[in-house]
């Protein structure tokens, strides 16, 4: 049998920061000591787009009204992508088929742009 490995959904935005440094394991190291080689920066676009992209999940866990879980997922992901060289420019947006009930977000989106490129890249 292989391994078994337990995630704990934490109320945290260091969850996806340690779901990050899981995914890209050994290969570019601490994806946020921002030291250049071996960090997120060695990732090309296509990478960095792909870890970006997690972070919409970042509150799926969580249980709250439409108007609560905005707070949140603005607040962690506005600090999670800003941990890796991008920066949220629309949104997050959640949308809830019942936005008073105490369930969690059905959809969340975010539009980021990257920090330090000549080019406007956006996701």
């Amino acid at each position: 049998m292989g391994e078994c490995l337990d995630i704990v959904i934490a109320d945290s935005c260091d969850i996806n920061i340690q779901l990050i440094r899981f995914l890209l394991g050994n290969r570019f190291g601490n994806p946020t000591d921002g030291n250049g080689e071996g960090t997120w920066k060695s990732m090309n676009i296509h990478q960095q787009v792909f870890m970006i992209s997690i972070f919409s999940n970042m509150i799926r866990a969580e249980q709250n009204t439409l108007q609560n879980l905005e707070v949140s997922a603005r607040q962690k992901i506005t600090y999670a992508v800003s941990s890796v060289g991008w920066q949220v420019v629309w949104g997050p947006v959640v949308w809830k088929n019942d936005p008073d009930n105490i369930t969690g977000p059905d959809h969340v989106w975010f539009v980021a742009k990257k920090f330090d490129s000549d080019e406007h890249i956006y996701m």
